[in-house]
């Protein structure tokens, strides 16, 4: 699978699932709608990610491992409420 787009599924942080980590080869990830505080862990295992929409999920932070996935061209996380950002991500 190289794209997945699960956006406005009402998951949150607690039910997200976590299987996600399973898929290696994903390109494209869309969780945008639903809601996390932060950006599950499960999604550092996915190292071929190249695009993560993360629009209007409440984010606070972002995790310092999103600069470990080496092949990322594009996020987006517009309408949310992240006020800093570490200098490795941005």
């Amino acid at each position: 699978m190289l794209s997945l787009r699960i956006g406005y599924n009402r998951f949150s942080f607690q039910n997200f699932p976590r299987e996600i980590g399973l898929l290696t080869k994903l390109r494209e990830l869309d969780i945008s709608g639903n809601v996390f505080p932060t950006v599950p862990d499960c999604i550092s295992k996915c190292n071929a990610l190249r695009l993560i929409q993360l629009h209007n999920v409440g984010l606070q932070e972002l995790p310092l491992w999103l600069s470990d996935l080496i092949f990322l061209e594009g996020i987006d996380v517009s309408s949310n409420e992240i006020s800093v950002l570490s200098h490795s991500i941005g």
